[in-house]
């Protein structure tokens, strides 16, 4: 019995380099298959991990801001809005808003909602180029910044509208005086006047007499 079992791990004839159920030459090619195959399911899984953490790895970026980079605003903006393609942090988000001569523009703290960022504008003291400066850090821990520029050129208003020359018919109907309208009546009506004036004088104290006349004469 000894003999059937070592016949048996050894291979027919218990040659040990023979093909048998237990060893020999057909068990040590399995070994060697398995030996290299596992490097490469090692390598496959990694990737897998890799590129399942790549876009949750991948630093924020700034994708769109209000007023845009370089745009000219005729109003005055009263909040800039910035919008990254991920969160970031709200307890390290700062914006800063300078504008000509190095005046800030911004008040209060920034208002942070997942990926929008919204900074508050006092009144812009005068027009000119202000410079968007921010810092804020992703979800990754890395550190963001950057700025973005604009300027404020506020529209003129425009003045009130120039009178309509007249039009020659206006001006022909118009009737035109003479003579200094300073100066009182002219010579001539005056001494009319003058001459009236005493004839009527003159003849009620005549036609006063008359009458008293006649009335001694009737009597």
């Amino acid at each position: 019995m000894h003999g059937w079992l070592s016949a048996g791990r050894c291979g027919a004839g218990g040659d040990p380099d023979r093909p048998g159920r237990y060893g020999g030459a057909r068990g040590r090619p399995r070994r060697r298959v398995r030996a290299a195959t596992a490097p490469a399911a090692l390598i496959a899984a990694g990737a897998a991990v890799v590129l399942s953490a790549g876009p949750a790895m991948a630093h924020a970026t700034l994708k769109s801001i209000t007023p845009g980079d370089g745009s000219v605003q005729t109003s005055m903006p009263p909040v800039v809005v910035l919008t990254f393609d991920q969160p970031v942090n709200r307890r390290y988000t700062d914006v800063r808003v300078t504008g000509p001569g190095g005046g800030q523009a911004a008040t209060g703290d920034p208002a942070v909602d997942g990926a929008v960022v919204r900074q508050r504008l006092r009144p812009l003291p005068r027009p000119g180029r202000y410079v968007v400066a921010y810092r804020t850090v992703s979800a990754d821990g890395h550190v963001i910044s950057g700025s973005r520029r604009f300027t404020f050129r506020p529209a003129i208003p425009s003045g009130p509208a120039s009178p309509t020359p007249p039009t020659a018919d206006a001006a022909a109907a118009t009737p035109v005086a003479t003579g200094n309208p300073d100066e009182g009546p002219s010579t001539g009506s005056s001494w009319v006047a003058l001459v009236v004036l005493g004839g009527v004088a003159v003849a009620l104290p005549a036609a006063s007499v008359t009458a008293i006349r006649r009335r001694r004469h009737d009597d």
